[in-house]
């Protein structure tokens, strides 16, 4: 529910409107939480490490509401080499030289969530893997009696 309304005010302070953008981003603030969620679950401890979705997304959003307090909401819809006076080469397409600081952001924020995916998976794996095979161990030496325990009930009939 917190990550839902936070992503309603970003995209209203970006000036995103109801687009895909809109349930991209949603998504993608969704899939920084549980990662996280699911490494705790498994490891017993929240681990943040060296990129942290959680932590730099609310760093990013607090830098970007007090950019759009002090820019205005149409600031993110400027395209941002010519906004920020930096040369374009002619290698980059016309569709990133003209890609405006919401779509960079977005961007930025894909990375992110990249890592913070790729870095749960690996924390996670070997306690998923030796918590398996715990359950599995577990399975087997409980069946094994009831197997045996039935074979001798149906062996008297």
């Amino acid at each position: 529910m917190n990550t839902t309304l936070e992503v309603v005010i970003f995209t209203g302070a970006a000036n995103l409107g109801y687009s895909w953008v809109t349930i991209l981003t949603l998504f993608a603030s969704l899939c920084a939480f549980y990662p996280t969620t699911w490494e705790e679950y498994h490891t017993g401890t929240l681990y943040l490490g060296l990129v942290s979705g959680l932590v730099e997304g609310v760093l990013r959003l607090c830098a970007m509401y007090a950019i759009t307090a002090f820019k205005g909401g149409s600031f993110w819809q400027k395209p941002m080499f010519k906004t920020l006076g930096l040369p374009c080469s002619d290698f980059l397409p016309p569709v990133l030289r003209d890609m405006p600081f919401a779509r960079w952001y977005l961007v930025y924020g894909g990375i992110i969530l990249a890592f913070n995916i790729a870095q749960s998976f690996v924390t996670t794996l070997p306690f998923y893997h030796g918590f398996r095979r715990k359950a599995q161990r577990r399975r087997i030496k409980h069946f094994k009696p009831r197997v045996s325990s039935m074979m001798n009930k149906n062996a008297t009939l």
